[in-house]
């Protein structure tokens, strides 16, 4: 999501010690994010992040992972920045029976490998960017920066995000309609919602989920990524179970938009 998490204090870092608890987390950056929009579908990198969690080929049944790390005593999140997507879990090092931290890397390791990215969840997910969008928008720091955002994207009488040709501005959210002009990417409507995911792209006859999985193909490839995993094994058994996770990832992008 948007929002990003936020650390625990030194007390929980006690607790955990106390606890006898030993935590192995892993993450992994995606270097595309709201500045990759296309101007025809703003949010698209935010939307994508969310339908990564709502199943995959080999974990088809919905939230399996967040189900799986709930129940081991794990965490989980995604932000989408503006130029990069964040995915990270930490969980119990042990588990019941095998070892959380390899389970739990490998139904991870599938969000680049095979996602659904389909499915009647799909307009769940969308109602979820909306609420995000609604819980926000009166935020001072959210409106704070989306008055940079428009101000970025003022060229004159050129059509910019929320201005119509004759109306004056729009509301708060609506997209960017693309200027002969150039214009800086940190102008467009980094969030989404259900205005700029599919009303718009609706009456314009464009396809968003077409339009999601050539994004998620293009950009989602090994070359692309970076991941950190932090465990209490050696070395060399790291190592060696992070290629067997991510083996399969393309290095290349599947395909170029």
């Amino acid at each position: 999501d948007e929002g990003k998490d936020v650390d625990g204090d030194e007390s929980d870092d006690e607790d955990d010690e106390d606890d006898g608890l030993r935590k192995a987390a892993a993450a992994l950056l995606v270097n595309v994010g709201s500045y990759h929009d296309p101007p025809y579908l703003q949010g698209l990198s935010h939307f994508l992040e969310h339908m990564l969690f709502l199943g995959t080929e080999k974990y088809p049944a919905d939230n399996e992972y967040d189900a799986f790390l709930s129940r081991e005593g794990g965490t989980n999140n995604a932000y989408t920045e503006m130029e990069h997507t964040l995915y990270h879990f930490a969980i119990p090092q042990e588990g019941t029976g095998e070892k959380n931290i390899w389970k739990a890397l490998e139904m991870f390791s599938t969000f680049f490998k095979c996602p659904l990215l389909g499915g009647e969840q799909a307009h769940r997910e969308l109602n979820a960017v909306e609420s995000e969008f609604e819980m926000n928008k009166m935020d001072d720091d959210t409106r704070l920066q989306q008055l940079m955002c428009f101000s970025c994207g003022m060229d004159g009488e050129a059509k910019i995000m929320g201005r119509n040709d004759n109306s004056g501005y729009g509301k708060f959210g609506d997209s960017m309609q693309q200027s002969e002009n150039s214009f800086h990417p940190f102008a467009k409507f980094s969030w989404g919602n259900m205005q700029t995911l599919k009303v718009e792209p609706e009456a314009n006859g464009i396809d968003v989920m077409k339009e999601l999985k050539e994004y998620y193909h293009a950009h989602y490839f090994a070359r692309n990524m970076r991941l950190v995993v932090m465990a209490g094994y050696e070395l060399d058994e790291i190592q060696r179970r992070v290629v067997e996770c991510f083996r399969d990832v393309p290095a290349d992008p599947r395909i170029v938009i």
